[in-house]
């Protein structure tokens, strides 16, 4: 879409602009026509003028003069010079301003818009007209035509020749201004400019000459339409402009400070530097042609968000142009998909995305960054010193996150959604590192609705094994947020010790900026069995940029002396952290988790691994999203996707349940809940998700095929020998989905109970610790009432043409 830098600034303040309270003191209603005494004529609509100043209510000291004119008529005078407005409606007014449109601020844009909204509520308002100045009345209109969230029309209108000329043509452009917002064939047209008989959407319309009449125009997109004897008349049916996003502002009196910088030939690469030190929060930087900047100014406007993460925009300086890289080109893409998912309440957990904003693996992959530098990971073993090995389970939990969060990517790329696991899905692995010898990895979709991760890390030969499982539930008002339920646990053989593990819970940022980028949230403790517990309190960059962006502090201290800190770590969880000795005060070392040494999983080859393995399973998405197809993509999601849901019908249709490989559902953890005693609130147990422990004889010996037969698509292969062969592991299946009065009893509102019995469940559930996973089994319930299918979701050829793949945006 075409989107001048100083709209694009416009997107960029908005997006990061705080709620603060709100006053307007210094406003003053002014109710025109009681001031002339004329009775409200019921037959007519009621249009509000809300004039800012501007040409439009200047005078000059000659009717000849048009330039060096004086700013200082009213609303009440605007409406006195043309009385036949009487005749085509009831009119008010507010005089918000009065000022030249360059010293047109935040107060008064902020202003004009809480008043519109609040006014267009009121039914008996038909639209407004806003009087402005026009060297900034397109960012003004534009502005509105973000933040106005109505199907009235808003109407801007200026003059280009003061009250006094000769031939002043503000008089009639407010005629015309306020017909239009009385009109119902304005409605459905968001903001629009009105002047020298031309109407123009305030989203593509610019100002292209400072004298002439006739200088509001848009080359590329035409205008919406003009006035024929003063009577609007429309070139096409009400629309919306593609890419028009509408903010939510009314709590809102103070806008992020964007900066615009112009790009020309040899430009100063400091510039970019040099706003951010000026306190701009967010830059836009207008390029030559379609948004193109020299390879010194790319570096250090790429250097500067990488080191600030402030955002930063290409646009361009041209007249019309249409960004062609993807990030703009996905950005309409991108508000449908937001758009979607933000008028399902709840979980959005099984949400399908649209291929253009997938990941090119599942979330069963997702565990594997937990222990990829294998030798870090299994420190903790050959530490003979409890404390040194309580911190460097800590050290690893944190050198993880970065590797977590970003799936291995480079975090240039930002954030990308990892293709929703099915039931069932499995994901096997190994590192062999020389003397450490083998850690293996086994990860299992164990739970749909609602999704639930399992896994399990080991090394026999270290003596080390981790197992967790997470259950995620993502909400979506404005950002996307990530609440991890569930836990891991690391165990040291030799020393026979445990260690509690959090999942911290996610915002994912700059969605619309183009560059999703994750910011873990909240506070959580590790605690080991040997009495050491890490405090950590994870923060980020505020809305006004305070703060470090993924910054964290963490306070290590014994159980039996808690108000004793032994050391503090303090840093980044994706760069450097620092590790001080809080007794003496010394640094004791400062860990870069970037020059982790992280060693390539082993995986069996395609043609070696079950259907059930997930880079088997999704082979044909993921060969399509590497080769930019993405109608590929959505085919090949449909076959995996839509075979799950007739598998679940037929499992429905017998009464039967499916099976986990690897892990079993049980009542309780009694390491869990020895350990959670020290933080119980930092940790979130679903009773509907469960609790899921690996069967270590399973993962030790089960070998391929693991379902024989069946693939996840549901389709029978040659060793299929009919329903009968599920029956025995189905039979009897205990059910992870049960309604509240199956999970009802004494909880803590994230489902743990520290000091009471196990967390209520159907009677066939209660199993003892340990039950072979054959045993056990996950029952698939329809999807909650209010949430759609959008497993059909087929891009248009536009969007397969234009959607590419984010390794070439334009956003840094």
């Amino acid at each position: 879409m075409k989107v001048s830098s100083q709209l694009l600034a416009l997107f960029t303040s908005l997006a990061v602009a705080s709620p603060i309270d709100l006053s307007r003191s210094n406003l003053h209603r002014l109710f025109i026509r009681q001031d002339i005494q004329t009775p409200i004529n019921a037959s007519l609509p009621n249009v509000t003028i809300f004039a800012t100043g501007g040409t439009i209510a200047s005078q000059g000291n000659t009717n000849t003069q048009t330039t060096g004119y004086s700013i200082g008529l009213g609303v009440q005078q605007l409406v006195d010079a043309v009385p036949e407005l009487l005749n085509i409606s009831n009119i008010a007014g507010y005089q918000t301003s009065n000022v030249a449109s360059g010293n047109v601020n935040e107060t008064v844009s902020l202003s004009l818009a809480h008043m519109i909204n609040k006014e267009l509520a009121k039914d008996e308002i038909s639209g407004v007209v806003v009087t402005h100045g026009t060297d900034t009345l397109e960012e003004t209109a534009f502005f509105l035509e973000s933040t106005v969230n109505s199907t009235k029309p808003v109407v801007i209108v200026g003059a280009m020749r003061p009250a006094t000329a000769l031939s002043a043509d503000g008089p009639l452009n407010l005629y015309q201004a306020v017909t239009l917002a009385a009109s119902p064939a304005g409605r459905n047209r968001g903001t629009m400019i009105v002047l020298n008989d031309r109407i123009g959407s305030a989203f593509y319309t610019t100002k292209n000459n400072a004298n002439t009449l006739d200088t509001f125009f848009s080359t590329e997109a035409g205008q919406l339409g003009v006035f024929i004897n003063q009577v609007p008349f429309f070139f096409f049916a009400p629309s919306e402009p593609v890419g028009r996003t509408v903010f939510d502002v009314s709590n809102v009196t103070e806008l992020a400070s964007v900066s615009i910088l112009y790009a020309h030939q040899d430009m100063e690469p400091e510039l970019f530097q040099a706003a951010y030190k000026a306190g701009a929060q967010g830059i836009v930087y207008a390029g030559v042609g379609a948004g193109g900047v020299s390879s010194k100014a790319s570096l250090a406007a790429e250097a500067l968000h990488n080191t600030t993460g402030i955002p930063i925009v290409a646009s361009h300086r041209s007249a019309d142009a249409i960004m062609s890289n993807d990030i703009t080109s996905n950005r309409s893409g991108l508000k449908e998909f937001i758009s979607s998912i933000a008028t399902i309440s709840g979980d959005l957990s099984n949400i399908t995305a649209p291929p253009f904003v997938l990941a090119e693996n599942s979330t069963v992959e997702i565990p594997q960054y937990w222990a990829d530098h294998p030798y870090l990971w299994a420190s903790p073993a050959s530490e003979e010193d409890p404390e040194k090995r309580a911190l460097l389970v800590l050290k690893n939990f944190l050198g993880s996150l970065r590797g977590q969060q970003y799936a291995g990517r480079d975090e240039a790329e930002g954030v990308k959604k990892p293709l929703n696991a099915f039931l069932g899905e499995l994901f096997l692995g190994s590192w062999n590192s020389g003397e450490l010898g083998e850690t293996r990895l086994i990860s299992e979709q164990v739970g749909h609705h609602p999704p639930v991760t399992a896994c399990y890390l080991w090394n026999n030969k270290m003596g080390i094994r981790a197992e967790g499982f997470t259950q995620q539930e993502i909400t979506f008002s404005g950002s996307v947020s990530i609440k991890q339920k569930g836990y891991a646990i690391v165990h040291v053989d030799k020393y026979d010790e445990d260690y509690l593990l959090p999942l911290p819970n996610i915002k994912v940022k700059g969605l619309l900026g183009g560059t999703p980028h994750p910011e873990l949230d909240g506070e959580y403790s590790l605690i080991s069995s040997n009495g050491y517990i890490s405090h950590i309190k994870f923060e980020g960059k505020s809305l006004f940029g305070s703060g470090d962006k993924n910054s964290f502090e963490a306070r290590f201290f014994h159980a039996d002396h808690p108000d004793d800190t032994i050391y503090t770590i303090e840093g980044a969880w994706n760069s450097t952290f620092t590790i001080t000795d809080a007794r003496s005060g010394t640094d004791i070392e400062t860990f870069d988790v970037r020059t982790i040494k992280q060693e390539r999983m082993t995986v069996a080859p395609l043609s070696e691994q079950d259907p059930w393995e997930s880079r088997k399973a999704w082979n044909g998405v993921i060969s399509a999203l590497r080769s930019s197809d993405m109608k590929g993509v959505s085919t090949a999601k449909n076959v995996v996707e839509n075979g799950q849901r007739q598998m679940r019908k037929d499992e429905e249709a017998r009464g039967a349940t499916f099976s986990p490989v690897f892990f079993t559902r049980v009542d309780r953890d009694p390491i869990f809940d020895k350990l959670v005693q020290h933080d119980p609130t930092g940790y979130t147990v679903d009773p509907e998700g469960g609790i899921w422990k690996v069967d270590r004889d399973a993962a030790e010996h089960k070998t391929r095929p693991f379902h024989a037969g069946l693939t996840p698509a549901n389709e029978k292969t040659g060793d299929y020998k009919g329903d009968s062969q599920l029956d025995t592991r189905e039979q009897n299946a205990p059910s992870q989905h049960r309604g509240a009065a199956d999970t009802a009893g004494s909880h803590s509102s994230n489902g743990y109970v520290p000091n009471g019995g196990p967390v209520q469940q159907s009677p066939e559930i209660n199993q003892p610790h340990g039950q072979n996973p054959e045993k056990s089994a996950v029952q698939r319930t329809k999807p909650a009432p209010g949430m759609q299918d959008v497993s059909a979701f087929e891009p248009s050829n536009e969007q397969i043409e234009d959607f590419l793949r984010k390794r070439t945006g334009n956003v840094r």
